[in-house]
């Protein structure tokens, strides 16, 4: 097809197909490509790859068609192929031209362009509502509309490209139309050097006020977000009352700006305490967030020893007692339950003492559950996995040894017996 690649594959067969040599007595122009030598995996079939891009000069007429002819030769011996093909038609696609089209732009500003729209075909009538403009692929900052008149498409926008202060950078902008008659998208394309301007950094995930319990650390996330330099920032916190609260912002992952409030009431504080984080960028800019964190009596957390990873035979289920302990609420008033991807593990209560229960019917396979503990306000977990396994048994001849007779010119036939779980 015009305009189009065109790629063939030649079979060949022979004992011996890696000694065969080809010559190629005749080839249309436009291929571009035929294999000099021929591929194979087993020896005995072969591949030839023919490949080429026709144009619309090369289109053939009804009656007429292109030859090729490929000779394969080992030794004296060969063989000929001849192959006709026909190039056929397509209708030529729609054409974007520029008329107007900036290549800088200012980070903020608005930008512009102008294109025609042409479609060399006659017959062809331009889909204008497929008419997109993109920046680097995506329809981002830049809107397109189509005048039916003077047959022009014009793109507006605010330039959304963020970049650092002065910084530059180039951007692809690319308007695609979908042909009529071939269903395919032709596009325009070119590059816009857009310059950067400073944009202050933001806060996000910070409520006015939280809770917090003597002597227990709270972990608070937030966000933050700077268009321009967001690993450059520098992300503090402030407060007065340092000798009855300590609180410091541990960063989790500047390059997302996700970031962490530690902050923790010294023993026998109670109260409200002001904090404000405080963010800079690398121009100057500061922007604040104060919060008030109340400091509340403290309530001890429940407590789970670590849970040894279990190794069981399948068919005969789990029991583990479990180690669980809590100062200030009773045992059995303390809230246990497990979590795991399938149903088969519970928490019962066996001789007064919680127990992780894991029935008979799992599967071979390795389980990580999660125990959780809570006296309803905190919740304690350990986590650890357990192991089902085969029970393995060794494979028995019936008949280990046997002294066998075979008489002279007759069948000798016997069959060996033998045993094991899974003799498939």
């Amino acid at each position: 097809t015009e305009d189009e690649l065109f790629s063939y594959t030649i079979v060949v067969t022979d004992n011996k197909v890696e000694d065969l040599g080809i010559e190629v007595i005749s080839s249309p122009s436009w291929v571009s490509s035929i294999s000099r030598k021929i591929e194979t995996t087993d020896g005995i079939e072969g591949r030839i790859q023919v490949e080429g891009t026709p144009e619309n000069k090369d289109v053939t007429k009804e009656e007429e068609s292109y030859k090729l002819i490929i000779k394969i030769t080992e030794g004296s011996s060969f063989a000929i192929a001849t192959y006709n093909i026909k190039v056929i038609n397509t209708d030529d696609k729609v054409r974007i031209k520029s008329i107007e089209s900036e290549n800088k732009g200012v980070e903020g500003l608005e930008y512009s362009a102008k294109f025609k729209i042409e479609d060399i075909d006659s017959e062809d009538t331009v889909k204008t509502d497929t008419l997109k403009v993109y920046v680097d692929n995506i329809e981002d900052w830049l809107t397109g509309e189509y005048n039916e008149d003077s047959k022009e498409y014009i793109v507006r926008g605010t330039i959304g490209t963020e970049l650092a202060k002065d910084a530059k950078q180039s951007v692809e902008i690319k308007v695609a139309v979908q042909d009529l008659n071939t269903q395919s998208i032709v596009d325009y394309k070119y590059d816009v050097e857009i310059t950067g301007v400073n944009d202050s950094p933001v806060i996000t995930g910070l409520n006015e006020s939280y809770k917090l319990v003597e002597e227990t650390e709270h972990k608070i996330p937030f966000t933050v977000n700077d268009k321009d330099s967001i690993s450059k920032l520098t992300v503090s916190v402030t407060y007065s009352d340092k000798t009855k609260l300590s609180a410091e912002v541990v960063a989790k992952d500047v390059d997302k700006g996700e970031y962490e409030l530690k902050a923790i009431g010294l023993k026998d504080v109670t109260g409200n305490f002001s904090v404000t984080v405080v963010v800079a960028d690398v121009d100057g800019d500061d922007v604040e967030s104060q919060m008030t964190l109340k400091i509340e009596n403290e309530n001890d957390a429940p407590t789970i020893e670590p849970i040894v990873a279990i190794t069981e035979a399948v068919g005969k289920g789990v029991r583990q007692s479990l180690v669980i302990a809590d100062v200030e609420t009773l045992y059995d008033e303390l809230e246990v339950s497990v979590e795991s991807e399938v149903p088969s593990f519970s928490i019962e209560t066996v001789a007064g003492i919680y127990t992780l229960i894991g029935l008979e019917n799992l599967a071979v396979d390795s389980y990580e559950i999660t125990v959780n503990v809570s006296d309803g306000d905190i919740t304690a977990s350990e986590t650890t996995i357990i192991n089902i396994e085969e029970i393995l048994v060794a494979p028995v001849f019936v008949e280990p040894e046997k002294e066998l007779i075979a008489t002279e010119d007759e069948l000798f036939s016997y069959t060996i017996v033998v045993t094991d779980n899974k003799v498939e």
